[in-house]
């Protein structure tokens, strides 16, 4: 099976892409242009344009934009770009990006229109925040790969997944595979050193 790379709440850090040449898919996930916040309702007017902008730069283009049908009344009043939304990017090489624009992983009105690519992705990427904990009711996930600079509840994460740490600096990365104890202990022992503290403290 080709690996699908899923990435919740990803914004316009479309740096993924170019971290795993070989995956030919990629599905991300984000509740802008709407909002994260779902009572507050403030939309990014400039989220659409940021994303398109950041693909256009490593060689993504936009060839299809598609309304999703939902049963949320509570968009109703807004724009229909504020609607669930699906942005197709490809390159040269016919690599895709499948983006989901205006969804919320744990509200069921918005879940309709992604179920099928949810259900396809092998691997999960983690950077900058931890993806709803509805989410593994949806997918069957083999690989979780952990960027650095993100705070890591472990618990979230499923039995008999293979984690992986994504060190990134610079825009350079490796990846280095971890047992999960082994991941928990890393985290651990970097989080002590960030904070200057020590056994002998």
């Amino acid at each position: 099976m080709d690996e699908i790379l899923l990435y919740v709440g990803a914004w316009s850090h479309v740096d993924p892409i170019l971290h795993f040449p070989s995956c030919r898919v990629f599905v991300f996930v984000d509740s802008q242009p709407r909002c994260q916040h779902e009572s507050e309702r403030v939309p990014s007017d400039t989220f659409v344009e940021e994303v398109t902008d950041a693909c256009a730069q490593i060689g993504f283009f936009m060839v299809q934009r598609t309304l999703l049908s939902h049963t949320d009344a509570s968009l109703d009043d807004m724009d229909v770009a504020y609607h669930p939304m699906l942005y197709v990017f490809k390159d040269e090489l016919g690599r895709e990006l499948r983006y989901y624009m205006s969804i919320t992983i744990g509200n069921p009105a918005q879940m309709g229109g992604i179920l099928c690519d949810l259900q396809r992705c092998t691997g999960l990427i983690v950077s900058g925040h931890h993806p709803h904990a509805d989410l593994w009711n949806h997918v069957t996930i083999q690989d979780i790969y952990c960027y650095t600079r993100t705070w890591y509840r472990l618990g979230i994460f499923p039995p008999g997944v293979r984690l992986h740490v994504i060190h990134w600096s610079l825009g350079a990365c490796g990846l280095i595979t971890y047992q999960m104890e082994e991941l928990l202990e890393y985290f651990l022992e970097k989080e002590c050193s960030e904070s200057e503290c020590s056994d002998s403290e």
